[in-house]
């Protein structure tokens, strides 16, 4: 099972993916390198309580999938973001695939604005 660690490692392997802390002192942002965030980290939750940019038809399937550990985004658009808790019930490279999606989509999303 993933650590608060593990996530954020992974997620900073990203290309450019930073850490800000632009809300106060939670959540924890992993941004793009543009400063576009895809995933909220609340440190020290137990377990890992995680909000990560999703597509919607993708939001639906992993909600279904994963009833108890992904439901709509805490605080967000809940179309577009997921509440992902890592529980055990998600396997490890599934988290870090989402985690990888959202991260694409934040980049590609940028992409076209400008």
């Amino acid at each position: 099972m993933m650590t608060e660690e593990d996530v954020i490692k992974f997620a900073l392997s990203l290309d450019g993916a930073c850490v800000r802390y632009p809300y106060g002192n939670t959540p924890l942002v992993l941004s793009t390198p543009d400063v576009h965030e895809f995933c909220d980290v609340y440190e020290g939750t137990s377990p890992l309580h995680l909000v990560m940019k999703c597509a919607p038809e993708e939001a639906i399937i992993l909600r279904q999938k994963y009833p108890e550990s992904v439901l709509p985004g805490y605080r967000c658009n809940k179309k577009h973001w997921n509440s992902v808790y890592i529980d055990g019930k998600i396997p490890d490279d599934e988290i870090k695939q989402m985690i990888e999606n959202a991260y694409n989509l934040m980049r590609k999303n940028r992409r076209k604005r400008k």
